[in-house]
């Protein structure tokens, strides 16, 4: 029955639960599964310096999250996935700070999630170790803003190992002056990172990339 609380694990700390701030994850009617702590989200920003040679920044997040499938099929599919702020590793302490207090907002309470709504696509019926692309529909929370996601993915499902991972080449555009469909506006997060490096530019678009292994939960 789903009737018990489940406490987000954080990466890395084995069974200790995840004390930081995010909202428990409760059991909901239907099959519920728990993201594996191997679960990762990367991104690849590239940055312009001074004598205009392009340089890739990629960095890596840690999640806890939840998925629920209802009446066996993903049309209905609801997840939540949140990003641990604080696991930020570009491979620079000091930059990996900085990225954590002007873009995440660290030590407040910002949201850094993305939350599924729904998934599109032609054959939406859950069967064991089957294959699909797919589009995942859902709202990203960072930095105070918020934007509407639409993501082609591919889905593995194993008996009740569930992988999710980018079907294409996703890009997020992290200077949309408008509200659009993977688009948001985080200027003046990105021009507090800059000020740190006078002359350097970066780009709009930012590469997302991500590997989410979901076990099946609340049995």
């Amino acid at each position: 029955a789903c009737s018990k609380e489940q406490s987000p694990l954080k990466p890395g700390f084995g069974n200790e639960a995840y004390t930081g701030a995010y909202s428990t994850l409760k059991c909901q009617p239907g099959k519920n599964y728990q993201a594996k702590k191997e679960s990762f989200i990367s991104w690849r920003a590239t940055k312009i310096g001074r004598d205009g040679k392009e340089t890739s920044l990629v960095g890596t997040n840690s999640i806890v999250g939840n998925l629920v499938l209802q009446d066996n099929t993903w049309k209905t599919a609801a997840a939540t996935i949140n990003f641990v702020s604080s696991s930020t590793n570009s491979e620079d302490v000091i930059r990996d700070t900085r990225i954590n207090s002007f873009v995440f907002d660290l030590p407040n309470s910002v949201p850094f999630k993305f939350q599924l709504s729904g998934i599109q696509g032609n054959i939406l019926d859950v069967k064991d170790d089957e294959s699909r692309n797919v589009i995942a529909v859902g709202t990203l929370f960072v930095g105070n803003q918020q934007t509407t996601i639409q993501i082609p993915i591919l889905i593995k499902d194993y008996l009740g190992l569930i992988s999710i991972t980018p079907a294409d080449v996703f890009k997020l555009n992290v200077r949309s002056l408008s509200p659009v469909i993977n688009g948001v506006n985080l200027i003046a997060q990105i021009q507090q990172l800059l000020s740190f490096v006078p002359g350097v530019e970066m780009k709009d678009e930012v590469l997302i990339d991500f590997s989410l292994d979901f076990t099946i939960t609340c049995i």
